[in-house]
């Protein structure tokens, strides 16, 4: 990289910092908090009021500790001009960005409860592609989901990558399952009608890949685990039981 790309990635760093750091400055109006509203609120819209902005101000600073600690990250990795021009254009919609002397930001909703989640996204997008990929030891042990999980972040998947944890409403069952079948755990995702359902994953320890086995998000937890226990030893045998289950 060149002295003046290292540079250019420094001063965006910077202006994220600067970016993230400034005060949401909500307008209590919008919650219904301003004194003239409340004058006029029963008690009990004053406390939902109140309780409505006291909850956006703990997301808000949520979002600032995530983009902090994603800022840090980035700063121990060399500077890359190039990677953080990707990172504003994928991330979030595209909505920040890096004139070449500024941050600009589009607004969807409301720029206080956006800005902070924003730079995160960006930031986290940024680390993914510059942290350095290493696929898992020939023989390597992985006997639970804390083993899987940092297999997969080592080799660059986004599978258990906090957006897609937060976009698929995803949990992980503590249970691996090894056997000559393969390795396997369960998953269990919420579909938008609530429901939460499972699935059984198959994990691939050649290169970290991660695959479903049978169907997406329709099973019961018990089925699940049952079904993957048996497919560690006996593939087929699976495939067959989830079958004869439809």
């Amino acid at each position: 990289m060149t002295q003046q790309n290292e540079s250019s990635a420094i001063a965006v760093f910077n202006a994220l910092e600067k970016f993230i750091n400034q005060r949401p400055n909500l307008d209590p109006a919008n919650y219904g908090c301003h004194p003239e509203q409340l004058t006029y609120s029963s008690q009990s819209q004053r406390i939902e009021a109140r309780r409505s902005m006291r909850q956006e101000l703990a997301s808000i600073s949520k979002d600032g500790t995530r983009a902090r600690k994603a800022l840090k990250e980035a700063r121990t990795y060399p500077p890359n001009a190039a990677i953080l021009a990707e990172a504003f254009g994928q991330a979030f919609s595209g909505r920040l960005s890096w004139t070449g002397s500024e941050l600009e930001y589009c607004t969807g909703q409301y720029f206080p409860t956006e800005y902070r989640a924003a730079a995160a996204t960006v930031l986290e997008h940024y680390c993914h592609a510059v942290k350095p990929k290493f696929l898992p030891l020939p023989g390597q042990s992985f006997t639970s989901i804390s083993d899987i999980e940092t297999a997969s972040l080592r080799v660059g998947s986004h599978w258990f990558s906090a957006d897609a944890k937060r976009f698929f409403r995803s949990r992980m069952l503590p249970d691996v399952f090894q056997g000559p079948g393969g390795i396997y755990f369960v998953s269990s995702e919420k579909s938008p009608n609530g429901i939460r359902r499972f699935t059984i994953r198959k994990f691939k320890p050649e290169d970290a890949d991660i695959s479903s086995f049978g169907p997406f998000n329709e099973l019961t937890r018990s089925r699940a685990l049952r079904i993957a226990r048996i497919a560690a030893n006996y593939p087929d045998a699976a495939l067959e039981a989830l079958n004869a289950g439809k």
